[in-house]
């Protein structure tokens, strides 16, 4: 073989990569004395590759390169999914904090240029509507040390007062314990207005009478929650007292 075909031979061995048609694994490279038995590529050091047809899919080749590059570019996707994600919730939180920011901005700019009188007709009505705010308000009343706080015999949660009738003088405790009224159920139940107002709607629907929001209505519907709530519907002339602290 002249130097011409040999080097013809050797450049269309680098154009053309190696290949085999091996049945096994491809875990042998082929011996020194016995040729046609073993993987070529193995023999070589090389790893097979696309051009080569070897393996079953009960024996699968074992000599394939290692799919780093799949690998890495999986971990490369699945960071910048996470980076996207933290990167949303982010966004979420900045878009949240300023919405709050302007809202509470917008609140300070239209107490500000309302009038004194104004005010405290604005004032007035959002405590009509919420008269559980009234609480978060006003100072707790303070008690002169010389002054006995009036508690009859029959209360036991400290927080009734005498009644008219005895039919009235009724506790919300059976025993000494917190009071009924200092919890957050009976807060938004008896005095939470839209819950009220509520209640005046289906009645409305029912009688097909419109309700008169006043004070008294709003106390009216307050005690039929109560009852409500706590025996349930009773009946055409069942009547119950509630407890004189719920007054």
């Amino acid at each position: 073989m002249s130097s011409e075909d040999s080097s013809f031979l050797d450049s269309r061995i680098e154009s053309e990569p190696m290949s085999c048609k091996c049945r096994g694994t491809c875990q042998r490279g082929k011996p020194t004395r016995r040729a046609g038995v073993g993987c070529p590529c193995k023999s070589f050091g090389s790893f097979c590759n696309y051009h080569c047809k070897c393996g079953t899919k009960k024996r699968p080749c074992r000599n394939k390169a290692p799919e780093e590059s799949s690998a890495s570019s999986e971990e490369s996707s699945s960071d910048e999914g996470r980076t996207e994600e933290v990167q949303g919730s982010v966004e979420e939180a900045i878009d949240e904090s300023a919405g709050s920011i302007s809202h509470e901005a917008n609140i300070q700019r239209y107490v500000k240029g309302l009038s004194r009188e104004r005010l405290e007709d604005v004032a007035t009505e959002l405590l009509r509507r919420q008269p559980e705010a009234l609480s978060d308000f006003t100072p707790p009343q303070t008690t002169r040390e010389n002054q006995p706080t009036e508690i009859p015999l029959w209360c036991k949660c400290t927080k009734c007062s005498p009644m008219p009738t005895i039919i009235e003088n009724k506790c919300c405790c059976r025993r000494i314990g917190d009071c009924i009224t200092e919890s957050q159920a009976f807060r938004d139940i008896c005095l939470n207005v839209n819950v009220l107002s509520v209640n005046m709607q289906v009645r409305e629907d029912e009688l097909a009478n419109e309700e008169n929001r006043s004070n008294s209505n709003y106390r009216h519907y307050s005690y039929r929650n109560y009852i409500y709530w706590k025996f349930g519907r009773l009946g055409r002339g069942n009547r119950l007292v509630i407890p004189a602290c719920c007054y």
